[in-house]
């Protein structure tokens, strides 16, 4: 049985991971592409919603690992130039192995001074 292509999340597909030669790699990417302008010295905080039992969670800025921002949230106290960039999350699950959803990009391209 083949889901694969599809805008499955992992609770659509932990239910049926029994279910013998399913596939279920490559869905479609998660939440809606964003792009945010916010006040320097805000906080925001960036979240996606993937349904799912066992789900881990990797926050990426411009490509690179964000270190313990491994949460469907992930939050900046005090935004600043610095804080510019694309994030986005990818999502995998320990029943169901071999798929990485991931999130649409959040632009945060650039600040405005209070």
């Amino acid at each position: 049985m083949n889901i694969s292509s599809n805008r499955f999340t992992f609770e659509d597909i932990e239910p049926n991971i029994g279910i013998e030669n399913i596939s279920y790699a490559s869905q479609s990417l998660i939440g809606e592409e964003q792009t945010i302008t916010i006040n320097e010295g805000a906080s925001y905080t960036f979240f996606v919603h993937v349904g799912g039992e066992h789900n881990n969670y990797q926050w990426y800025k411009n490509d690179v690992v964000i270190a313990d921002a491994t949460n469907p949230y992930y939050s900046i106290d005090e935004l600043s130039l610095k804080s510019s960039g694309d994030y986005n999350c990818h999502i995998t699950n320990s029943i169901a192995n071999g798929l990485t959803l991931y999130s649409y990009p959040i632009h945060l391209l650039k600040l405005v001074s209070i």
